[in-house]
This record gives structure tokens, C-alpha cells and sequence, in this order.
């Protein structure tokens, strides 16, 4: 019996050896190919790749610039930071720029302020409390439990939407952030109210 073990371990010892290197051949090949995908696909041009375009505005906010133009890249890379899921950094941003900027440019940047803001809420509530519901649109009442972001994120958006009654967008924010807080619709007022079939329908 121990011979045939031994015999056994012979045979197949070449096999698993042959397995062992096809799996180590398999997997550099696999690691090669997802570093030239990651450089081919990290240029300007490519729409889903913020992180290329960070870099380059980072690179230009070290060298001196006219304010306004100053002005322009930090709200770039605000917007960018959001889109690379970078909250903080984001937020960050755009209140630095707030504390800068003239009062219609303030207005004009809340939605923007408020979406990172809200973001942020999203990220604590569905990573730091995930659940069945938490990740979930509709947002259930009482689903999110930490509120402080979404609070500024309502503030800011309802505070522009105030200002710019006409803004649809911002209105569907409001309803959003309305949600998070565990309000809509019984608090939404009415004028503002957007039914759940229509918040479901994406921005046109």
C-alpha cells in the first residue's frame, strides 16, 4: 500500500507541477494586461478616468496663475475629486472656494457643495451601516443613521433651490436630500414635492 502512495505521488507530481506553473503563467499574464489597460485607458481624453485629469490640474495649480483661472481649476478639481470618489477632498474644496467667492458665485456652486456633502452622508451610511436597505433607491425612512452631512448637503441645496425656483435639478435634489433625512414626502413642501415614480425617472 505504501508503495502504491508512492507511486501515486510520482504520477501525479508532474501534473500538479504543470497546473502550479500554467496558474503562475496565467496570472502574470493577467497582471500585464490590466497595467496596459490602466495605461491606455489613462489619458485626457478618456471621460471615465477623473484621476488623469486631477493630476494634470494638480500640476497646474503649482505654478502661478491669474485668480480667476485659479478659481476655475479648484472647481474642476472639486468636481473631479467627487467623480473619483474623493468626498472629502471635495467638500474641502468647495468650501475653501466659498469662503473666497462673491455671493452669486456662492449660489451658483451650492448644488454642487450640496451633492458632495450628501455624498459623503451616502458613503458613511452605506459602507459604515450597510444593510439590506441602506445602498437601496428609493432611500427607506429611517435607513440612514448618520445625518450630519445630509443635513449640510439639504442646507445648502434648499438654500439654492430657494433662490432658483425654476432649477429642476436642484429640485430633484431636494427631494433626495429630503429622503436621506427620513422626511419625504410628509415634510417636502408641496410646492416642491416630487412623487417616487418620478424620482426614479433619470435627469434629462
Amino acid at each position: 500500500m505504501k508503495k502504491i502512495k508512492i507511486l501515486t505521488a510520482i504520477i501525479l507530481l508532474p501534473g500538479v507541477s504543470v497546473l502550479t506553473a500554467c496558474y503562475q503563467s496565467s496570472h502574470k499574464a493577467m497582471v500585464q494586461l490590466l497595467k496596459e489597460l490602466n495605461k491606455r485607458n489613462y489619458n485626457m481624453e478618456n471621460p471615465f478616468n477623473p484621476e488623469v485629469k486631477l493630476a494634470h490640474i494638480d500640476s497646474l495649480l503649482k505654478t502661478p496663475q491669474d485668480q480667476r483661472y485659479k478659481t476655475f481649476l479648484m472647481a474642476s478639481k472639486a468636481a473631479l475629486d467627487l467623480k473619483a470618489g474623493k468626498e472629502n477632498e471635495s467638500v474641502k474644496t468647495y468650501e475653501d472656494l466659498m469662503n473666497q467667492l462673491d455671493y452669486m458665485a456662492i449660489d451658483q456652486m451650492m448644488p454642487q457643495l450640496g451633492i458632495a456633502y450628501m455624498r459623503q452622508g451616502e458613503r458613511s451610511n452605506c459602507m459604515l451601516n450597510h444593510n439590506g436597505s441602506s445602498c437601496i433607491f428609493p432611500i427607506k425612512d429611517g435607513v440612514y443613521t448618520y445625518l450630519k452631512q445630509a443635513q449640510v448637503g439639504h442646507s445648502h441645496i434648499r438654500d439654492h433651490f430657494k433662490r432658483s425656483p425654476d432649477d429642476l435639478e436642484s429640485k430633484w435634489l431636494l427631494n433626495i436630500a429630503f429622503m436621506t433625512l427620513g422626511k419625504y414626502p410628509k415634510d417636502v413642501p408641496a410646492e416642491f414635492l416630487i412623487p417616487t415614480w418620478m424620482l426614479r425617472q433619470p435627469l434629462k
